[in-house]
């Protein structure tokens, strides 16, 4: 079960980056605040971007921000909702169920960093929290019915 939390959680975040990769061909200068050049640099010199002679403009913001996405998480609701918002679409316009994301990847969190460690001590408790197949099968729910609805507003 936490296999399938952390496969969940990868899963929603590929998603969401493909999405935005998707986004950027008619996305506003400001979609890029952040997005460093491939040198990963904040200023970079002339002779840095000549390495791309040849290369289209689009190819090189292209592969800027696929770098930048593969180090971009998205650990909690309030990521999911600015990355949702950077897509155009209001998140106060989905009727996702933020509650039950933000417990997925809490407990996503929980499995990575603390090994699911329970917090309970004393006789007769396990090392790791108990997770049930019908929680996460409530976390994928919020997830597929989150996908359908922003893919019929993209």
């Amino acid at each position: 079960m936490r296999a399938a939390v952390i496969l969940l959680h990868a899963t929603q975040e590929n998603y969401l980056r493909q999405l935005l990769l998707l986004k950027f061909h008619n996305a506003p200068a400001s979609f890029f605040d952040g997005v460093k050049l491939l040198e990963d640099k904040e200023k970079f010199m002339l002779v840095e971007l000549a390495r791309h002679r040849g290369t289209t403009v689009d190819a090189v913001l292209a592969d800027s921000l696929a770098a930048h996405l593969e180090r971009t998480t998205f650990n909690n609701v309030g990521d999911l909702k600015n990355t949702i918002a950077l897509l155009s679409v209001d998140p106060k316009s989905l009727r996702a169920d933020w509650k039950t994301l933000g417990e997925m990847m809490d407990r996503r969190h929980a499995i990575v960093h603390r090994g699911d460690m329970t917090k309970a001590s004393g006789r007769g408790k396990h090392f790791a929290d108990s997770i049930s197949p019908y929680s996460v099968g409530i976390w994928i729910e919020a997830f597929t019915a989150l996908v359908a609805e922003l893919n019929a507003k993209l």
